[in-house]
């Protein structure tokens, strides 16, 4: 990736290996875009973070899926894509169809298996009578062969994603913390010596 933080400031390439990779975060919000992966490296994991127009998505993501399929540890069955298993179908099918359309999409790359997925709609606080607070928005959480992804809403704005790709492979332990309303999953990431919450 060739970036440059500061205006005036000469770029600077920043070579990440596939196999060193963390994390990955997309948020697409209706125009605007931002993609950020996390990747091993010494003395400390580097954050690459980038904003962009969604207007561009189409030449992005392309790029971005190669990215994530180099960094499988397993290899992909065939780069068709695999039909769901019949016991998840159901579960696929009673999600809203926006979240239907985000595992088809986005949450299972081409050559990948969708294992498992769980869906927490959004949870509203009341205010006075007639007002309503977000506290969540709606998640979905899937798990494929390689990866554990996330796919949800914005809290405020609910007309795009926040796509966040975990490899397998570095999670190391979940945290289950339970709150009055809800619980919260923390995901405790490990590559090579590194560790991230």
């Amino acid at each position: 990736m060739l970036a440059s933080v500061w205006l005036g400031q000469e770029p600077a390439v920043t070579f990440i290996r596939a196999d060193c990779l963390i994390y990955m975060k997309v948020t697409l919000i209706l125009l605007y875009g931002f993609l950020e992966i996390v990747a091993e490296s010494m003395p400390s994991p580097t954050r690459l973070a980038v904003e962009f127009n969604t207007v561009a998505w189409d030449q992005i993501a392309r790029p971005i899926r190669q990215f994530l399929q180099d960094a499988r540890n397993t290899p992909a069955a065939s780069t068709e894509r695999i039909p769901y298993p019949a016991h998840i179908l159901p579960a696929v099918d009673a999600l809203p169809l926006k979240f239907i359309n985000g595992v088809r999409i986005y949450g299972v790359l081409p050559g990948e298996k969708l294992g498992q997925l769980v869906f927490q709609p959004g949870t509203w606080e009341r205010r006075l009578l007639l007002f309503r607070r977000a506290i969540l928005a709606n998640t979905l959480i899937l798990l494929t062969s390689n990866y554990m992804v996330v796919v949800q809403e914005e809290l405020e704005v609910s007309q795009g994603w926040i796509l966040s790709y975990f490899p397998r492979s570095r999670i190391a332990s979940i945290q289950n913390n339970r709150y009055e309303k809800w619980n919260e999953l923390a995901f405790i990431l490990n590559q090579g010596r590194q560790k991230l919450d």
